[in-house]
Formats: C-alpha cells, sequence, structure tokens
C-alpha cells in the first residue's frame, strides 16, 4: 500500500481498513451485495457540493471472491499480495502474540501455528472451516489468483517480487490496472505506517523447520507449488 501511495493519488495514510472495523453494522462482508454497495458508496463523496473521489486504499484480508462475480464492475482496481507460506505464517505468528485478546492460538512457535486450527477473531477472514492455518493460507491464495485471472482491473503479485524486483513490479502494476504515476517507485519504509507484529525473535532452527513443513505441505497443492517455484526462479534472474 505504502508502494503505491508513494508513487500515484492513492493514499494509505490514512487507509481504509475494512479488516476490524464493521462501520456501524453498514457491511456484511460475506455478502456481495452488501460490500458492493458500500464500495460504491465510499468511491465518490459530496463535498461542500462538490464531487471528489475517495483517495484512500482499501486494506482486506478478506477472499476477493466475497465481492462476487461482477467485482470487475466496481469502482475498484485490486492488487492482490501473495506471500511465501513460512514468511505469511511467521508473520502471523509475531501478530498473534501481539494481542491479549484471543486473535488466535497463541503457540510456542510459528511451526505449532501452520498446523492449528484456526480459533479466534483471525476466523473472521476464512470462507469455511480449515483444519490448520497452512490450508486456510493455500485456499485464500487459490481464490486470489482466480479471482484476479478473470478480473482485468484485479493484478496478483508476489511479496518476493515487490521487494527484490521493487521499480518494475510496481511500474508494471501501475500501467496493468492504469494507475496513474506520479514519481519513480521506491521501497518504502518497512517500520512507519504498517502494522507491526509482536518484536518475538524467530531463531534460524525454527524458521527452517517451517520452511521444510511448507514445502512439503505445498505438494498438495500442485499450482501453487509450481507458482512459488516459478516466482523464487524469476526473482533470482
Amino acid at each position: 500500500m505504502n508502494s503505491i501511495d508513494a508513487v500515484s493519488p492513492y493514499c494509505s495514510n490514512p487507509w481504509l481498513n475494512y479488516d476490524l472495523k464493521p462501520f456501524g453494522g453498514k457491511i456484511n462482508f460475506f455478502d456481495h451485495v452488501s460490500t458492493n454497495a458500500f464500495i460504491k458508496e465510499m468511491s465518490c463523496f459530496n463535498v461542500d457540493g462538490t464531487s471528489t473521489c475517495n483517495a484512500s486504499i482499501i486494506k482486506s484480508h478478506f477472499p476477493i471472491s466475497n465481492l462476487g462475480d461482477e467485482a470487475s464492475k466496481l469502482p475498484l482496481k485490486i492488487i492482490y499480495v501473495c506471500r511465501d507460506p513460512a514468511e505469511t505464517i511467521a508473520s502471523l505468528w509475531k501478530f498473534m502474540h501481539r494481542w491479549e485478546w484471543n486473535e488466535g492460538p497463541k503457540t510456542e512457535t510459528p511451526v505449532e501455528l501452520a498446523t492449528a486450527r484456526p480459533s479466534g477473531q483471525s476466523q473472521r477472514h476464512q470462507a469455511s472451516n480449515y483444519k490448520d492455518y497452512f490450508e486456510r493460507w493455500a485456499a485464500h491464495v487459490i481464490d486470489g489468483i482466480a479471482h484476479c485471472e478473470k478480473n482485468p482491473k484485479a493484478k496478483s503479485v508476489s511479496y518476493r517480487k515487490l521487494l527484490e524486483a521493487h521499480t518494475s513490479t510496481t511500474e508494471s502494476l501501475c500501467k496493468n490496472l492504469d494507475i496513474q504515476m506520479l514519481k519513480n517507485p521506491q521501497i518504502p519504509s518497512r517500520t512507519e505506517n504498517v502494522i507491526k507484529g509482536s518484536s518475538i525473535n524467530i531463531n534460524d532452527d525454527i524458521i527452517a523447520q517451517l520452511r521444510d513443513l511448507c514445502n512439503a505441505r505445498l505438494r498438495e497443492f500442485p499450482t501453487l507449488e509450481a507458482l512459488l517455484a516459478e516466482d523464487q526462479k524469476s526473482t533470482n534472474h
């Protein structure tokens, strides 16, 4: 979000937090009629008799399919960011440990979280029940990529490419989504205007175990396994 903020008229500070705020009950996140009406309403405002667009980027972890089959008709451009499963689960583990409430299981290690059944407030983003957080990650990515393949106003991008080929990746996203570029891309701060997890360190042995687990589980999802392998290959060249 900060990358798009830095180069375009869109704004990540403030962003529109679609994940945690119920907007006074105005929206049912699992009803595409409700979500689409909300997005249309939020896309344009009347200020002192003048019509103006909402520049704030919508931040969401809900499955894109919640928007229904006609999302391409909405005043909405979607960038779906797919992250390596081990990195995703390690980040989620730190996020769980940041909060005193029941966001989800506060396991001793991220390896345990990968194989834990989703629970607590973290379940709000799920389309259905999953046996563990790895399966939930896989289902979310499959859903996101499938949507981007049929919606010309939605593009998927890997977190790895944003890090390792930031300029060309950002330029490509803006070009494909017809986003006006005002500046040349630069990697934004990793500490400013971000949601931080707990500062707990994860030792290298645990990270290695987590990667081994995720790589083994990826074999259950051949399409995702091939996609991540191709992504890693492309960023190494």
